[in-house]
């Protein structure tokens, strides 16, 4: 490696925020040992991964063991503190064969036995990570190695010099501001909700796109629309159609070639914006299937086969499902476990019986991709004709199993972290069979389920870790016969945050390095925006290495406001946004005041603490009675200062009395306070714990420390929680700090709500004792409310009130502002959020004996549907608390519909028909019994309705004559029951059935493109009801070998309406007869006249044998090869060369190509470095394009060796449905990757 690139990566390694030269002691909460402090995290455990984060965010990294005293160190405190729960923490140290390397220093240990007894040179190659693990036999804490999926505790670290980051990063908006509510606190735009892709399906009269964020004072929202490659701001002026509210764009009756696109939201209030992640917003589409019948599929009594779908071209995604003969009877695997239906669309059986003969139909959904919106609640689907299954008779015999080709199969493509993963197994074979799943690499993961006979293995909410290799089993009942198969599970990740930025409130002047980092597969690129702009590297200002941003000197005019990092790879794209304020002011006491007086003990030691806030950190000086005490920082005199500004006085004396002023200056000026301190004596709280204001999950610590004359007294401490002592030994929430003078205490680890109380803090001599108070409140999420009951359900109403209670208790140190009402009904039991901000105000009850009780009236339910509530407290600054227990069902009166149908659509059938569909209304909204819908139609430009009421279908076909084929007609549909009718849906255009078409295709002609293909063109007819009876899907070409005029016609159908189709696999130098026929969806029209066409000879048989790649120009290269030196019978000849190139990693349809003559060298141009390409080549001739050269790798270098065998490929496709935009093949290129990575470090 190079050295700069060697500097690069030490930099990457070690980020640090140096605020100024002044030295801190270790930060409470943390261990000091030498010149560094140390944090075990009891409590907290966490992977890896995630302890690795928690560690940066703290501005620290986890421990790097570098000296055997600093084992020694961590090994015994380990064992005064952690010997009853017995942890396992995790270190920086990665293993390898006789080394370790501590990835939070970058340094490496190469002689393992000297201080590393527990570290084995024979461990498995999976395990490398580095712990200190408790050991029965020795009864001592020693190093192992493990893998990094198991959550442990862990240690953070961090050198003495570097602690001013840990002070900076404690730092909150109210810093250097007078005390303030932290709900009147000003800041910038933090983001809640990121908007999401959104798929329209359908004519949607109105849909959404939504951004949410927090922010003071309130937001301005914009969005903006990517085109050509510039965002452009989307307003109401620019189109009449959008509306606006807060983060809401609404778009009505969208269009796709005006609305399709690329969005994003803007956020933004005085202090700066945020930009939220790229969305898309597309239309779906579901085609139809194809109109004519397919062939019947033929299989043997006894044996195995499959159906399939062949669904119609769709977007994003389908689902499929079957049924055979009739839609009363859908295939359910469960209930005929030799049935099986795959993710692919396709309909297995394991073994045939004569009862499966039939026909089958299947039935696609349009479904969206994990993450995207739908515009509608219902979407829409199609049916295929019937698939004919004939079984041939056989006798019955044993075989199987035999694990099917399309086996494992895995969806979705590609599996992603976060998502379900589904593991598809399925075997021909006589029945009963057995299925069983087993993993290589390790045991199955957790909380993995089985279902459909166990044929489908399901991966819940996926891990990185999870990947591996996975063996499908099947066993014949009957023999014990056993087949296996096996697949590697590849998982990706789209890039998730693993540490985000966070606020930042630094010292003008001083530098910032903040970084962010993400988990993604394949790997992220980050960029870097401040106030929604890119930001890039200004020499001696600002530099960008990747995830990480260096600002050299702080300028609040340049650098304050708000930051993001984007971190984006194949699969999606996140970002991380935080607020940068750049601090300047005078040193001030407002929130850390001194105490007027100070009563102490003679004989004992004092510690009066001097903490202002200040940018930049003030240099402190103490007087006493006026006089400058000339103290040191760091001292050990009888009278010091610590680093942080503190004055220790030991062995107190009366001398010692008097008045004490710390002076604080710093560029802006300087603040002093001043107290008395008496000296008594006896002995006297000198350090008294305070009330305090913790959030939950956090550490706090309490200071108590008695001055006293230690030659007199023996004192102990003694701590009490609501009057009752607290044992620290046994609970693993508390724990006494008592050996550093001016840091005695108590820490209240991980702090919980069942810790706010009362803390009292006893001094104690075998004579007397003396106690201080001090309360703690841990704030977080409110309490769940209690009591929720119903009342007072009126007849012919949908409103109901609820009543509740709520104890001031439950606000958990913050008062609640909201509640959020959740329900769910008799025919959906998932809880549903309907009411997601209820002022706390609103809820208040005036002139009641209980001021706790609590009531709302809840409106808009559906009549005749059971609701069971539920609700949750928040506030402003944690959000929403845990859930109330559920009310019981309270079941509304029944009434009329309120709601009317939607998507109300239809169109094709049969000749003569008009077809009318709808959504059904969710059973909620049928509001009652007697429930169906009433379908009106009239024929366009008419006034007379015809009507029918058609019970609870989503269906109605109205007869109206064959000669009103394909007329406009207008339709609408309402919803009726016993109560009465609902109101009308909006009207609706939909043609009645088209007729089949009996005109025939015209001047049909044709040429051969090459051996294998034909060109067929003809007059494209008039799209219009006189010519077709309808409209024009596209043209059927029939085509059979003349040479064979007994042989199968085959059939390829162009769904357009052009007048030219390709036909491909034909067999070279053979003639062919071609006939078209015009398609609607009512059929095929009459064939047209029959024209022959020859189709050339085969094309190149063989390829270049051997290919030489040399350097040439600064972005050429120069390629030979072996031509070609003979031709097979029947082959035309040879015309020239061509030659395909491109980025390894890439698509070759992404390629570059050069056509020569019949040459055997060629300059290409264009190749850029530091990137590995790509080649082949191929001969050509009247016949098309020969075989292909065996891949080559070069650079701008040359040739470059590569073996093949090595390289992973991983099929990115899509079973049931068109394939997404970004799924495409990626290869996994082991050797290549580290060659580019190489290149571009160097």
């Amino acid at each position: 490696m190079t050295q700069s690139a060697l500097g690069y990566l030490i930099i990457l390694v070690k980020v640090t925020f140096i605020a100024c030269q002044k030295l801190y002691n270790c930060p409470l909460g943390w261990e000091s040992f030498e010149s560094h402090c140390y944090k075990f995290e009891f409590g907290t455990a966490q992977s890896y991964q995630d302890a690795n984060s928690a560690c940066w965010v703290k501005g620290s990294a986890l421990v790097s063991v570098n000296t055997r005293q600093e084992f020694e160190f961590v090994a015994s405190w380990l064992l005064r503190h952690d010997i009853y729960n017995k942890y396992s923490w995790y270190t920086s140290g990665e293993y390898y064969t006789g080394l370790i390397k501590w990835n939070g220093d970058g340094s490496y240990t190469n002689d393992t036995t000297a201080y590393l007894p527990g570290i084995l040179p024979d461990e498995k190659r999976k395990q490398k990570y580095v712990i200190f693990s408790f050991s029965d036999a020795t009864q001592l804490y020693e190093l192992r190695i493990v893998e990094g999926y198991t959550r442990r505790q862990y240690i953070c670290e961090i050198p003495l010099k570097e602690v001013s980051r840990i002070v900076q990063i404690n730092r909150g908006f109210d810093y250097g501001l007078p005390p303030t509510p932290y709900n009147k606190l000003e800041m910038g735009p933090k983001i809640a909700l990121q908007p999401q892709n959104l798929i329209v399906i359908g004519d949607s009269p109105l849909v959404g796109l939504e951004c949410v964020a927090k922010g003071n004072p309130q937001l301005q929202y914009t969005w903006f629309k990517l085109a050509e490659a510039s965002w452009i701001e989307v307003s109401v002026t620019s189109d009449t159609r959008y509306t606006f509210s807060n983060g809401r764009f609404s778009i009505e009756n969208p269009v796709e070639t005006k609305d399709a696109g690329t969005y994003r939201c803007k956020m933004e209030n005085h202090f700066g914006s945020l930009i939220s992640v790229p969305i898309s917003l597309s239309f779906g589409r579901l085609d139809q299937f194809s109109p004519n019948t397919p062939g019947p599929v033929e299989a043997t009594l006894y044996q195995g086969t499959f159906l399939q779908c062949n669904p119609p071209s769709a977007k994003p995604a389908l689902t499929c499902h079957w049924y055979k003969d009739n839609v009363f009877n859908f295939i359910r695997p469960e209930l005929q476990p030799y049935q099986f239906i795959s993710s692919n669309g396709n309909l297995y059986f394991s073994e045939v019986q004569d009862y499966d003969s039939g026909f089958y139909h299947c039935v696609v959904t349009l479904t969206g991709q994990p993450g995207d919106q739908i515009s509608v609640v219902q979407p829409p689907s199609r049916t295929s004709k019937g698939i004919q299954l004939k079984i041939n008779g056989a006798t019955s015999s044993e075989y199987g199993p035999i694990i099917h080709n399309d086996f494992i199969n895995v969806l979705p493509k590609p599996a992603l972290v976060g998502l379900d993963i589904r593991l598809e197994c399925f075997a021909y074979g006589r029945m009963p069979m057995i299925y069983s799943w087993t993993r290589s690499d390790a045991t199955l993961p957790q909380g993995y389920r089985l279902s459909d006979s166990n044929r489908i293995l399901t991966i819940p909410n996926a891990k990185m870790e999870d990947e591996g290799n996975y063996t499908c089993h099947v066993q014949r009942v009957m023999g014990s016969v056993t087949a296996a198969k096996s697949i590697y599970l590849v998982i990706q990740a789209k890039p998730t945050f693993i540490i985000p930025l966070h606020d930042m409130h630094a010292d003008e002047g001083s530098e910032l390095i903040w970084r962010c980092e993400v988990q993604a597969k394949p790997w992220a690129t980050y960029s870097w925006y401040k106030n929604s702009f890119p930001l890039t590297s200004v020499p001696g200002e600002i530099e960008i290495r990747e995830n990480v941003l260096w600002i050299r000197i702080l300028d609040n005019t340049r650098d304050s406001g708000m930051y993001q990092c984007f971190a984006t790879n194949a699969i999606g794209t996140a970002t991380s946004g935080a607020q940068l304020r750049v601090l300047s002011f005078k040193p001030n006491f407002a929130k850390n005041p001194l105490s007027p007086e100070i009563l102490a003990g003679e004989g004992g030691n004092i510690t009066i603490e001097c903490a202002p806030e200040a940018a930049p950190v003030p240099d402190i000086k103490w007087y006493h009675k006026g006089k400058d005490l000339t103290l040191i920082p760091g001292g050990d005199d009888r009278v010091s200062m610590t680093t942080e500004g503190s004055l220790i006085i030991t062995k107190l004396s009366q001398e010692d009395q008097g008045l004490y002023k710390c002076i604080a200056t710093n560029i802006n000026g300087e603040g002093e306070m001043a107290s008395r301190l008496t000296v008594a004596s006896g002995f006297s709280i000198s350090r008294y714990p305070v009330d305090a204001v913790v959030d939950v999950n956090q550490t706090h610590f309490f200071y108590c420390e008695a001055s006293y004359n230690y030659e007199v007294f023996e004192l102990v401490y003694v701590w009490k929680f609501n009057g009752r002592i607290i044992n620290t030994d046994q609970d693993p929430f508390y724990r006494k700090s008592i050996v550093i003078p001016g840091s005695r205490g108590l820490y209240i680890l991980n702090a919980q709500f069942k810790h706010s109380g009362i803390y009292e803090c006893v001094a104690q001599t075998r004579l007397t004792e003396i106690s201080a108070f001090a309360q703690l409140t841990v704030r977080g999420p409110p309490g769940e409310p209690v009591g929720v009951y119903a009342a007072n359900i009126r007849r012919n109403s949908t409103s109901i009130r609820l009543y509740w209670i709520w104890n001031s208790v439950s606000d958990h140190g913050f008062p609640i502002t909201y509640y959020v009402l959740e329900a769910r009904t008799n025919y959906n039991p998932e809880w549903r959020v309907i009411e997601t901000d209820i002022p706390s105000e609103m809820t208040l009850l005036q002139g009641v004996d209980h001021p706790d009780r609590r009531s709302y009236l809840v409106r808009n339910l559906s009549p005749h549907t059971a609701y069971s509530f539920r609700l949750r407290a928040g506030n402003t600054l944690f959000g929403a608390g845990d859930p109330s227990l559920p009310t019981s069902y309270y079941l509304m009166q029944p009434d009329k519909p309120t709601i009317s149908p939607r998507n109300i659509g239809g169109g094709g059938g049969t000749e003569g028909t008009l077809t009318i569909t709808w959504n059904a209304l969710n059973r909620e909204d049928e509001a009652g019994p007697g429930f169906g819908y009433e379908v009106f139609w009239r024929l366009l430009n008419t006034t007379l309705w015809s009507k029918q009421r058609v019970g609870n279908v989503t269906k109605h076909t109205a007869t109206v004559g064959t000669e009103m084929y394909f007329l406009l007609y207008e339709v609408k549909v309402r919803a009726y029951n016993d109560h009465g009718d609902g109101p009308e849906s909006p009207v609706n255009e939909i043609y009645s059935a088209e007729g089949v078409p009996v005109v025939q295709v015209k001047n049909v002609r044709g040429y051969p493109l090459n051996g294998t293909s034909a060109m067929i063109t003809w007059s494209a007819l008039p799209d219009s009801r006189e010519t077709v009876k309808g409209k024009v899907i596209g043209y059927r070409i029939d085509y059979i070998d003349a040479d064979y005029p007994r042989g199968v016609t085959d059939s390829i159908f162009i769904l357009e309406q052009i007048n030219h189709g390709v036909v491909i696999g034909l067999i070279p130098h053979h003639h062919y007869w071609f006939t078209v026929g015009v398609m609607t969806s009512a059929g095929t029209g009459t064939p047209s006249e029959r024209f022959q066409i020859p189709v050339d000879e085969f094309a190149p048989s063989y390829y270049p044998e051997i290919v030489w790649v040399y350097s040439h120009g600064p972005h050429s290269v120069q390629v030979k090869w072996r031509g070609i030196k003979s031709i097979e019978f029947a082959e035309a000849t040879l015309l020239g060369y061509k030659l395909k190139w491109w980025i390894a990693g890439d698509d070759i349809r992404s390629a570059s190509e050069r056509i020569v003559g019949k040459v055997f060298e060629a300059v290409i141009d264009g190749i850029q470095k530091n990137n590995v390409y790509k080649l082949r080549i191929m001969g050509f001739n009247r016949g098309g394009d020969g075989k292909n050269s065996p891949t080559v790798y070069f650079t701008l270098g040359g040739k470059v060796a590569f073996d093949a065998a090595i390289a992973e490929q991983v099929l990115v496709g899509y079973d049931c449905g068109e394939m997404p935009h970004y799924q495409i093949y990626y290869n996994t290129l082991v050797m290549v990757i580290g060659f580019v990575t190489m290149l571009r470090i160097s």
